[in-house]
């Protein structure tokens, strides 16, 4: 595989891609992406464990607008991306539908994520559609000399306008049966595992983990050897103490430490069920 960045502004990864445009990445190849422009915006964040500013990334390094609406009539809708120029739905207060001029590169935040109590899964989102960006905008660009003001009145809902992230996929998009129901799933899958990536650098992460895991006097290998019943509390311990350290969600830091073989998928069950 090929791997190229081009300057600062723009970045413009080549990978492999299905025939209809899907990128084909693996987790390592979102985790090497992902340091590769950390290093670029802020080199700091793949020395010392801390907080990806992902704002800044947002709207600094990737030059992406940022907005808060009500993205739908029942909150269940998180995010969504503005790949070209054009209308879509936001809902006011009352949950009246209204249409909303947009442009190209415009991230939308849905306004429940304001909340304090969410800013784990507010923080995931901003770091889940720039994953769309970088990944899939290709897929979905126009050439804006090819379509009309009354093109983009008249199909405020065009698939190549934006993509919608889901309260329920966000976060939980998982293999099934070693693929995907659709490539939507892979796509949310791909911008998922790119959200962790930013927030969680691999090289990073593995070394607050580590860290951690001595000071509580536990081996490399302790959830590997050990019964989830024993070992839970270590484990609700360790995932607690990495969230804080990169100000992600308890569910978020659980879920990296199970994707990078730290615990064992009936463990990560358990400490997410309590």
């Amino acid at each position: 595989m090929t791997r190229m960045v081009s300057n600062i502004s723009v970045i413009n990864f080549e990978f492999r891609k299905k025939s209809n445009g899907v990128p084909i990445l693996s987790k390592d190849d979102i985790d090497y992406y992902a340091e590769v422009i950390l290093q670029d915006f802020k080199p700091e964040l793949l020395r010392t464990p801390q907080p990806t500013p992902v704002e800044d990334f947002v709207e600094l390094y990737l030059d992406l607008s940022v907005d808060y609406h009500n993205l739908s009539s029942d909150g269940s809708v998180l995010g969504m991306i503005a790949f070209n120029d054009g209308y879509v739905e936001v809902y006011d207060d009352d949950n009246n539908k209204q249409l909303l001029e947009v442009s190209e590169g415009t991230v939308f935040v849905d306004n429940t994520l304001l909340e304090d109590d969410q800013r784990g899964r507010c923080r995931f989102t901003f770091g889940h559609e720039p994953g769309h960006w970088i990944f899939h905008r290709h897929r979905y660009l126009v050439d804006k000399n090819q379509i009309t003001i009354f093109d983009l009145i008249n199909e405020p809902q065009q698939q190549n306008v934006y993509v919608k992230c889901h309260k329920n996929n966000v976060g939980k998009i998982s293999r099934k049966n070693g693929g995907f129901t659709d490539d939507d799933d892979w796509m949310e899958w791909q911008a998922d595992y790119f959200s962790s990536a930013m927030l969680m650098p691999k090289k990073i992460f593995r070394l607050a983990t580590e860290d951690v895991m001595a000071r509580l006097g536990l081996k490399r290998d302790y959830f590997q050897r050990m019964q989830p019943s024993k070992s839970f509390m270590h484990a609700r311990m360790l995932a607690s103490d990495l969230a804080h350290t990169f100000d992600v969600s308890f569910q978020a830091s659980a879920v990296r430490l199970y994707k990078l073989g730290y615990i064992e998928q009936n463990l990560l069950s358990l400490i997410l069920t309590v």
